[in-house]
């Protein structure tokens, strides 16, 4: 079975792919990515599908969150989604969103999805705003970018107005 990492499993991006997954009655083993797999809200994650596993992990360290994986299966990860919490205060979007990116190609997945935003319409890719959790998602993406032109087959970057 294919395996996807879902990153925010237990909030409202995260959640929604996972949901998604389960109603096309996708061939998928979801990895769920949540701070803690005794929480109620991962708990309630788990019990939608019985091809979901919750992992417990810090976006501060993928390399953890892919040692663990490997502990639990012996088959690659295909597929990530990335979705990180937004602080403007600080730059740990940034830097988690990065980390997992190139965490991702040293572990070979295929298809990596990043959840952003748009900043601009048809100049969204070339304007980072004054936003500064906009200019993080911005700078995620362009280093998505760079680093995935010959290595992930599949890449996408939806740019939604943005998730409330």
């Amino acid at each position: 079975m294919t395996i996807v990492l879902i990153t925010g499993a237990t909030g409202k991006q995260g959640g929604s792919v996972i949901n998604s997954l389960i109603e096309k009655d996708a061939s998928f083993k979801i990895l769920a990515v949540t701070r803690d797999v005794n929480s109620a809200p991962a708990k309630k994650v788990a019990q939608k599908s019985s091809n979901i596993t919750l992992i417990q992990g810090n976006l501060d360290d993928p390399g953890a969150i892919f040692e663990y994986v490997k502990r639990e299966t012996s088959e690659p990860v295909w597929g990530v989604f990335s979705v990180q919490t937004a602080n403007p205060r600080n730059d740990d979007e940034r830097r988690q969103g990065i980390a997992l990116v190139d965490e991702s190609l040293k572990q070979d997945v295929k298809f990596f999805v990043y959840s952003s935003v748009d900043r601009g319409g048809p100049k969204s890719d070339t304007n980072p705003t004054p936003v500064p959790h906009f200019i993080h998602k911005h700078e995620i993406e362009k280093h998505l970018e760079e680093k995935t032109k010959r290595h992930i087959h599949g890449l996408d970057n939806p740019p939604p107005s943005g998730i409330l």
